[in-house]
């Protein structure tokens, strides 16, 4: 009761159904006996754009004294590239300025510790853009973010290699067979800082007791410690263990820039016969920031 809801826009464009009846028109010309198994996948439309815009929910308060409840979607987009049997090559999705409330409840210590670090609802945005370049046989991870305003932002890109066009056969083993064949190039992680680990460190201090401070130098001495440990003294991991204690210690933004040694990339072959994880970064060239 009292709740209510709207929204701005709503659009849809590029849909189609021209695959559906080209695809019907071939399977009902083919005679009787011919196979009777169908291809379903060629009766997939063409997807097209999705997109809404200012979709919100205003209801009261869930219990006597609480606050109203708001849940708000600013943008919300899904953008389908050049479909191959059915399948997008291209994919781009959108959310932003996703609003949502924390409620405190029982059995929900997340949600209880969000709101001792003053953090009582959610600004949250996130992308993903993927797009198969076929000439390269790449798949390139153009972007996928997510973030919280006033929390922080991860960003990861990167490229994968040796896929083929027969990722999207509509024959299942031969689609796996390529999926298994794909070799990762490169990937490029940025995890950016906006007050999510300084509420994180205070919020831990406030339950040991000690100030936010000593906080922060212990956790930069374990990750330091730990991290040297885990991943052991090759060049690769002492740049990784320095710039991610340095974030740590002065939280700001971390970079990781990972390279395939090999052109081919590194594939599936060559992370099962690992026999210890660390051996990977023998593998690759890596480059670690933090400032």
């Amino acid at each position: 009761g009292g709740a209510n809801g709207r929204g701005a826009t709503i659009s849809y464009s590029g849909f189609t159904y021209g695959p559906v009846i080209k695809a019907l028109r071939e399977d009902l010309a083919k005679p009787a006996s011919a196979d009777a198994a169908i291809d379903w996948r060629r009766y997939i439309p063409t997807i097209g754009t999705i997109r809404m815009t200012g979709l919100s929910v205003d209801a009261p308060p869930m219990a006597p004294g609480g606050q109203p409840v708001r849940i708000g979607l600013g943008v919300f987009e899904v953008k389908a590239g050049e479909q191959i049997n059915g399948i997008p090559t291209s994919l781009a999705l959108t959310l932003d300025k996703l609003v949502a409330p924390i409620t405190e409840g029982a059995g929900n210590p997340a949600a209880r510790d969000l709101i001792a670090m003053g953090i009582r609802s959610l600004d949250l945005n996130a992308r993903i853009d993927l797009a198969w370049e076929a000439a390269r046989s790449e798949l390139a991870i153009r972007q996928i973010a997510l973030g919280g305003e006033g929390l922080a932002r991860l960003n990861l890109s990167g490229t994968l290699g040796n896929v083929t066009k027969d990722l999207f056969s509509s024959d299942v083993a031969l689609a796996q067979v390529a999926a298994l064949g794909a070799t990762a190039r490169g990937l490029t992680a940025k995890l950016e800082n906006f007050g999510l680990v300084e509420k994180l460190i205070a919020n831990e201090a406030r339950k040991a007791g000690r100030k936010p401070d000593e906080m922060r130098q212990q956790f930069a001495m374990i990750a330091s410690l730990g991290l040297a440990s885990i991943l052991g003294p090759s060049d690769a991991a002492k740049a990784l263990t320095a710039a991610v204690s340095r974030f740590v210690a002065q939280p700001g933004t971390l970079t990781l820039d990972a390279r395939a040694r090999s052109a081919g990339g590194i594939g599936l072959a060559d992370v099962i016969t690992l026999t210890d994880p660390t051996e990977i970064l023998a593998k690759i060239d890596l480059k670690a920031e933090a400032r």
